[in-house]
């Protein structure tokens, strides 16, 4: 699956509260998915979960201020035989979308892109 969003900027307000992210695996596969916030040589964990699993707004980070200028990544694996899907990311804040960017897939494949975070 090719990427998308390849390190494209996305302006947060950096008083504001923090950013989230949602992945939205469609269809019948089974599909698993990891969000990581990338600080230099640091990569903590800030979302996972599966396709049997309701969609998670996870916060990345804990304050909007020590965020522009990192990368948040997503990694999105799925098993599907022939069948086709969509991988649905949406980047928000404070109940307003950011950007959603959206993947359409067939059989068993592997997806990793990310964006850059930047002051508003």
């Amino acid at each position: 699956m090719d990427q998308i969003a390849k390190g494209e900027k996305i302006a947060i307000d950096p008083s504001g509260p923090p950013p989230t992210i949602q992945v939205k695996i469609g269809g019948t596969v089974i599909g698993f998915y990891s969000c990581y916030l990338i600080k230099g040589s640091n990569h903590p964990l800030i979302c996972k979960g599966r396709s049997d699993q309701p969609p998670k707004n996870c916060p990345i980070g804990t304050n909007a201020s020590t965020l522009p200028g990192q990368l948040v990544s997503w990694q999105v694996g799925t098993a599907a035989g022939s069948d086709s899907f969509t991988i649905v990311v949406t980047l928000a804040q404070g109940g307003t979308v950011l950007k959603t960017y959206s993947y359409d897939g067939q059989g068993d494949d592997f997806l990793v892109d990310y964006v850059t975070l930047v002051s508003a």
